[in-house]
């Protein structure tokens, strides 16, 4: 569904609006995150978590039916009959060609990878490293969509619609996004734990709508369907592998020791992009 929408939002869309659409897209999710947060426990608590789960499925079909009335108008062109394997390989072939392509690309793999020690850790920091249980996970995952929500109210202001500005902001999140992985691994509050935490957000909030803003703009209309399949696919390989590897890795070391060193590559990857970036080579 994601690389759909995103390849999609082209076709709806100004080049010029691209960066605000994103942005809305992401503080959507933002928003969600905080009330389905809350909503999920209230309708869990008065209807049991089956029946949560049966409403959450149907509010899917609703989706469905106002994504169905959207019009999309796509230029018709004469194609020979296409192969999944041959667009594949066509997009991998596009992404080798255009560094900043393949240069993003490899940033959300870094983040896959950073990622999954994240969606592990969350909860484990919540409810154990805490102390609070199943409180300390829920304020956790709030205080995750309302730092998605404020990066994606900030990202249009801070980038003014320019691409450098798009790609210096990029780049700089992602190396903050590390940093406060760091920090917030060292936490032992959950007050610090969720300010430092929000902090992190905020930054990956940033780095949402910059992501497909700047893929959009860099992959032309017709291959963007495979770029931003490729790109789901790698992510999403690279995320469960870490998050299996994390799972393994906890039986001998803490999740302190763990989220630091996760941290550390997030911050580590990043560096070489922001010098690609200065040096004028991506």
């Amino acid at each position: 569904f994601k690389p759909a929408r995103q390849a999609s939002t082209h076709h709806v869309v100004r080049s010029e609006n691209l960066i605000r659409a994103n942005s809305l897209s992401s503080m959507v999710w933002g928003s969600m995150s905080i009330i389905g947060a809350s909503l999920g426990g209230i309708l869990s608590a008065a209807i049991g978590y089956q029946m949560a789960f049966v409403l959450n499925s149907l509010s899917f079909l609703v989706s469905a039916y106002y994504i169905s009335q959207i019009k999309i108008e796509i230029p018709t062109i004469a194609t020979p009959v296409r192969n999944i394997w041959r667009d594949i390989v066509e997009g991998y072939h596009f992404m080798l060609r255009t560094p900043m392509v393949y240069s993003m690309i490899f940033m959300g793999m870094a983040w896959g990878f950073v990622g999954g020690a994240y969606m592990v850790l969350l909860p484990i920091y919540g409810a154990g490293v805490y102390h609070q249980g199943d409180f300390g996970i829920g304020i956790l995952y709030a205080v995750q969509g309302a730092g998605v929500l404020i990066g994606g109210l900030l990202v249009g202001k801070l980038a003014q619609g320019k691409i450098q500005r798009m790609k210096t902001i990029y780049g700089w999140s992602y190396l903050f996004q590390g940093l406060f992985f760091v920090i917030f691994a060292l936490t032992d509050t959950l007050v610090v734990g969720s300010i430092v935490l929000l902090l992190m957000r905020i930054t990956g909030g940033l780095i949402i709508p910059l992501d497909s803003t700047l893929l959009q703009h860099y992959t032309p209309k017709a291959m963007q369907g495979r770029v931003f399949s490729l790109q789901m696919a790698i992510f999403s390989v690279v995320l469960q592998s870490s998050m299996l590897t994390i799972g393994v890795l906890l039986k001998y070391f803490s999740p302190q020791t763990l989220g630091v060193s996760f941290g550390l590559v997030c911050i580590v990857i990043s560096v070489p992009w922001l010098i690609a970036f200065y040096t004028k080579r991506i």
